[in-house]
């Protein structure tokens, strides 16, 4: 997990806004086992992009591929094999 994605994390969820914004009892979604280790990867289809980074640029649709703890892409369409 990244370290953004870390300390929101430890934030207590909150309604969307339109529902009067008051604090959710929804529990975070646990990840599959084995994220962020290293040597493992994973792809992330279809999610809004949002790079700090100008030659990257956002996307309102992407993919993000990740090893371990480093992103190795970032496109608006990733072609990666099946997991075995």
């Amino acid at each position: 997990m990244c370290k953004f994605c870390a300390s929101r994390a430890a934030l207590p969820a909150r309604a969307p806004a339109d529902t009067g914004g008051g604090a959710s009892a929804a529990a975070p979604a646990a990840l599959p086992a084995g994220i962020g280790q290293p040597g493992r990867r994973t792809l992330i289809r279809g999610g809004s992009v949002m790079s700090v980074d100008p030659a990257v640029g956002n996307f309102a649709r992407g993919d993000v591929l990740i090893e371990g703890s480093r992103i190795l892409a970032v496109a608006p369409e990733i072609h990666a094999p099946r997991p075995r």
